[in-house]
Formats: structure tokens, sequence, C-alpha cells
């Protein structure tokens, strides 16, 4: 989801008559479908050698873009960044990474962990043509459920936010941590699947 249907992408195939629905687009109806449709992008998934339907893509001008890529329940939330707090420019659309939170008295801590980078600046997706790295950061949009967009909303009024870069063999321990000083030691409250624990940072 979200990929561009890029020159190459899409190809006219022969498809029987008696299985051709009004959804599917025809050379008949739409002969420039392959040109108006290159910068397209992919709103649902879509297999090689299926058939495409309008309902399965959005064209950039559209106001949906990014809502039609944004999985029922989560947000989009928007982070400012540059090169010094997003490894570089190497934080890509598609990649995973932590947020950490630094402040001038509690030092650096994570806000969330393994969350699913959206776009960085005006790039959706990561398609093949771009460049590994990207310049003069300004904004990362970040793919998160509501509890994690009020974590990170809470936390960039802190102090400054930075992007940890997770690697593309890791998984699955997405969660929300927020740290609370106590006494004599720190209490964390971890929230993964919707169960929330409290463990000590000892």
């Amino acid at each position: 989801m979200g990929e561009r249907l890029s020159a190459g992408a899409l190809d006219w195939r022969d498809w029987p008559s008696s299985n051709v629905v009004d959804s599917m687009i025809t050379r008949s109806a739409r002969p420039d479908a392959l040109e108006s449709l290159a910068e397209a992008r992919a709103r649902l998934p879509i297999l090689m050698g299926e058939p495409i339907a309008d309902r399965k893509i959005v064209q950039p001008k559209e106001r949906s873009l990014l809502s039609a890529v944004l999985p029922k329940g989560m947000r989009a939330i928007a982070i400012d960044v540059s090169e010094r707090t997003a490894v570089s420019g190497f934080v890509l659309p598609n990649d995973r990474v932590d947020v950490l939170l630094t402040t001038a008295d509690a030092g650096t801590r994570p806000v969330i962990t393994n969350v699913k980078v959206l776009a960085i600046n005006q790039v959706l997706g990561q398609p093949a043509s771009e460049v590994s790295s990207l310049q003069g950061l300004q904004t990362a949009v970040l793919e998160l459920d509501p509890e994690q967009a009020e974590a990170v909303t809470s936390a960039a009024v802190s102090g400054t936010l930075s992007l940890a870069l997770r690697s593309i063999a890791e998984g699955g321990d997405a969660g929300l941590v927020n740290e609370k000083p106590e006494t004599s030691r720190r209490q964390i409250t971890i929230i993964r699947s919707g169960v929330a624990a409290r463990v000590s940072d000892d």
C-alpha cells in the first residue's frame, strides 16, 4: 500500500470478456490508462497479475492519498526532524523507528518503539527510484495508534524528539513506553497489545 505505479508496473493483458466487470480498467474505456496512472499509488494491496480497479488506487492530487494508505484505527502524526535527529537522512518511508525524547533535566529516553514511518517531508512510500537518503529534512510522518499519538504529541513539547532506525530484521515488539521517576528508582509503564505492565528499571 502506498507504492507508486511507476513505468513498467502496469501492462495490458487479455482477459475473458465474460469475466470483465465494471470496476476493471479496460483499454476500450481508458486507452491512456498506462500513462494517466503512472503517478497513482496503491490504496489497497495489489497482487502481480491482478486486474486493476479504481477502488484500489489513488491519484496524487486526491486529498485522500495519505488517509487511503493509513490502516483502520491508526493515526498519522508529523514531528519535526533534521539530519541530526533522523540518522543523517537515512530514515526513509516504510522504515521502522523508535522515537526518543531528550530533555535537559532527564536526558534521553524512549517514548515509543518500533513504529512505521509513513512519509518524510512530502515523500510517501519508498519508490525504487528514490535515492538511499533524503536531504533537507523537515518533518517525519509516523503511523501511530491513538495512545501512541498522544504520547508523541505530549513529548514534543517537553524536549527534542529523535528517530532511532531499527534493523529490517527486527519486528513485533511495538509498544508505548512512558517513564515516570519515583523516589529511588524509575517505574516504566509498557503497553503492548493493549495490556499495561509496570516494571522498574533495575
